[in-house]
């Protein structure tokens, strides 16, 4: 991992036009070196739009984006969770181990045989992609001369993406690291890519594109005091994508690193390890949209869609979904006019809107058929082999939208000059027809001959969003502060669960994503207390259960510990309940100022809990020598001994703790308030512009040095966890302190 990397970006835009054509040019250049070596991101882009105002009404518009994005990286992930996650591995490697020895790179762990080193796996192939995207847009429309306001058009939009990947591991050899004997042994590194151990090369394709026609009409007037304007639109939409790729395995000439020069094309089962699929969305709706405004106080805004989707069954395809909106400027009432004067309130506006939004993203392609796979080779008629085809379970055939039902109110204040300024929201939004799981809605004796999905989950979400502003100047400093805040909870309405769910586990009426584990009363003090007390069913007291590891509360009083019956809830998700943020911007002369502050509270983290595949475990901040490797400091510096009892962490151990799961369970105990308040952007600018440059058509110089996540105080600093990590931290990509120099030049 560097200490630093440098980043650079270009870009050049290029504007102008007549009263008939319009247009405008960016060309771009980002180049990313990574934290972390081989890691890096370079691309390229480029934007066109022209805007053409033709005889008669007519006008064409047309719309060009392309770009190449160009991703170097290793060949294992350093995403949270990834199986030899080289972040991962850099957490549990010894520190008194030099980097090599014998010119060869070392490994070393509590088990001899362990090959794991973050360079070495960080250097042992790459996984490197090219992506090329298109994204162009051509409309035509005609403004009626007969009919003021009215106008006919047609927008055809085509997107186009094309991904190539290739991927190269190798096993090399290193010196593994005895730390009973004291001696080191070259051993081949086992990257569990192949059974064999053997090189590997993956490459693959993929493309999508995306199709688009809408037509439509609009038309916009005033008459006198009323201010007509609406839209009627249809859009039709379809999305095709295909992939295609194959693993080579066992290389004799490692340097060259293509599919043909592999000796074999297999997985781990020895099957063909070669893929290829397709797919096809498709979608197509009705929009319409009428606004009305009379004297600018009184607003009105009626819409409604008719969407329909392939991914529903023909019965269930289409949906309606309306919305109304209304706004009252009191400022502008003949009757406000005398308070208006004594308070300096330049606005006040009161709005309200209710609307019902559907959403097809939940649902798989043709979820509601019966799809047939193939087993293996079951069936023998002689000397050869034959497959079995069986359905895949029942299908749900009256699948539909979910739908979402959002209400909202609010109300916007400005005084005089912008001295003051206060918008604030309520909402509320009650999503039904939710698709969950419909296991627990069957007997058992059915045998899984049921659907696997229905819509059946209810959430409610209720908030506010509150924004403040502040704008003023004193003397030559102009200064600007905006601060807002917003808070949402959900509650489950309605979800399936089994009717012998402990009431304390039942999920329907409490917020989604709470966490849930044991409740920790403490850590055993003496082998008396674990002999007296209920524990883990399958860990034998005293030789596995020890003084220094946690209590955990018998919820059910059956005498034993077990997730099945003693799991609860413990605390929030990891996503907040209330975020808030703080602008403040200043300038003075040719010199200018901001800053941006972001903050997040109501949000818990788990040092150890619940795996993105529903396993629960320890992590390197929760088990000594986790992994059998390195530990942080803080954990065994503040761990459980006879001498410190009131230790903030369990016990130390090599062996116990790694058997039976002990400590690692999801529980109060590891639980961790993510509240956090960050400088998240400061920036100082400083523009030059005079005669000088003007008289060489140089409109200003503007000069800017930028930082971004420079401060971070949060209760999670102490264990030097991001509280904006993922959950559970067994490694991942940082987020990254910037500082940016720019130069920006406008003619």
């Amino acid at each position: 991992m560097k200490s630093g990397s440098w980043s650079t970006h270009h870009n050049i835009n290029v504007s102008g036009g007549s009263d008939r054509t319009r247009y405008f040019l960016s060309v771009g250049y980002l180049s990313q070196d990574g934290i972390i070596d081989n890691f890096d991101f370079t691309r390229y882009n480029v934007r066109s739009n022209v805007d053409v105002n033709l005889n008669h009404g007519f006008r064409l518009e047309l719309d060009f984006a392309a770009r190449q994005e160009k991703r170097d990286a290793g060949y294992f992930s350093v995403s949270n969770q990834s199986w030899n996650n080289p972040v991962m591995l850099a957490s549990k490697m010894f520190p008194f181990l030099p980097p090599t020895y014998d010119g060869l790179p070392t490994v070393g762990a509590f088990n001899k045989n362990n090959t794991l080193n973050p360079v070495v796996y960080n250097n042992i192939g790459y996984n490197n992609s090219v992506m090329n995207v298109l994204q162009t847009s051509a409309k035509f429309a005609w403004e009626l001369p007969w009919v003021k306001g009215l106008e006919l058009g047609v927008k055809l939009s085509y997107d186009k993406d094309y991904t190539t990947a290739r991927a190269w591991a190798a096993p090399t050899t290193v010196n593994s690291y005895d730390i009973a004997s004291n001696e080191y042994s070259e051993v081949l590194t086992n990257l569990g890519v192949t059974d064999t151990n053997n090189e590997a090369f993956t490459h693959s394709v993929g493309q999508f594109y995306r199709r688009t026609l809408q037509p439509s009409i609009t038309y916009a007037n005033t008459f006198g005091k009323h201010d007509i304007s609406g839209l009627l639109l249809f859009e039709e939409a379809v999305q095709e994508g295909e992939s295609l790729g194959a693993v080579a395995v066992d290389f004799d000439v490692t340097s060259l690193h293509e599919i043909d020069m592999g000796n074999d094309i297999k997985d781990n089962n020895g099957k063909p390890n070669v893929w290829g699929n397709s797919s096809i969305f498709r979608r197509a709706g009705f929009v319409g949209r009428i606004n009305y405004a009379f004297d600018s106080k009184y607003l009105v805004e009626l819409a409604a869609r008719y969407d329909g989707s392939s991914r529903f069954p023909p019965t269930n395809r289409w949906g309606f979904f309306p919305a109304a909106s209304v706004g009252w400027r009191l400022s502008e009432e003949p009757f406000f006019e005398s308070f208006k004067n004594k308070s300096n309130i330049e606005n006040l506006k009161f709005r309200a809107s209710a609307g019902v939004l559907g959403n097809d993203l939940n649902v798989g392609q043709f979820a509601y058929l019966n799809m047939m796979r193939k087993n293996p080779a079951t069936i023998y008629i002689g000397d050869k082999e034959y497959i079995s085809v069986y359905t895949a379970g029942e299908v749900n055939r009256d699948i539909t939208w979910e739908k979402t039902a959002t209400y909202n109110v609010g109300f916007e204040l400005m005084f005089n000059k912008g001295i003051f300024g206060m918008e604030f929201d309520w909402f509320y939004k009650l999503t039904k027809d939710i698709l969950i799981g419909g296991g627990s809605l069957y007997p058992p004796s059915l045998g899984g001959n049921y659907p696997g999905t229905i819509n059946g989950g209810e959430v409610e979400n209720r908030g506010f969003e509150l924004i403040l502003t502040h704008h003023n100047r004193i003397g030559e400093v102009q200064y600007d502060i905006k601060g807002n805040t917003g808070w949402a909870r959900n509650k489950i309405l309605k979800m399936n669960e089994s009717p012998n769910t402990p009431l304390y586990q039942k999920r329907t009426g409490r917020k989604m994503g709470e966490k849930m584990g044991f409740i920790a009363e403490g850590l055993y003090q003496s082998d008396e207390e674990i002999m007296n007390s209920p524990t883990l069913g399958h860990l034998a007291k005293i030789s596995q259960i020890r003084p220094g590891d946690i209590i955990y509360k018998d919820l059910n009083g059956d005498g034993k510990i077990e997730s099945s019956q003693d799991y609860t809830f413990l605390g929030n998700s990891n996503f907040p309940e209330l975020m808030y943020g703080l602008n403040i911007g200043a300038s003075w002369k040719n010199f200018d100022v901001s800053v941006f502050f972001q903050g997040a509270a109501i949000v818990d983290m788990f040092l150890s809990g619940v795996y993105e595949n529903d396993a629960v475990d320890a992590t390197i901040y929760t088990r000594p020598f986790h992994g059998q490797g390195n530990s942080p400091y803080f954990l065994i510096e503040n761990s459980w001994t006879p001498e410190n009892m009131n230790s903030e962490f369990t016990r130390l151990t090599t062996v116990a703790a790694e058997v039976g799961n002990a400590n690692g369970w999801a529980s109060s105990w590891w639980m961790r308030s993510a509240d956090y308040l960050r400088l998240k952007n400061a920036q100082i600018g400083y523009t030059i512009y005079n005669n000088y440059l003007n008289n060489i058509g140089v409109e200003n110089i503007r000069l800017t040095l930028t930082g971004s996540n420079l401060i971070t105080w949060s209760g999670l600093n102490k264990y030097g966890i991001d509280p904006e990590a993922p959950e559970i931290s067994n490694g991942y990509y940082p987020q990254q302190r910037t500082y940016e120099f720019g130069i920006s030049v406008t003619l």
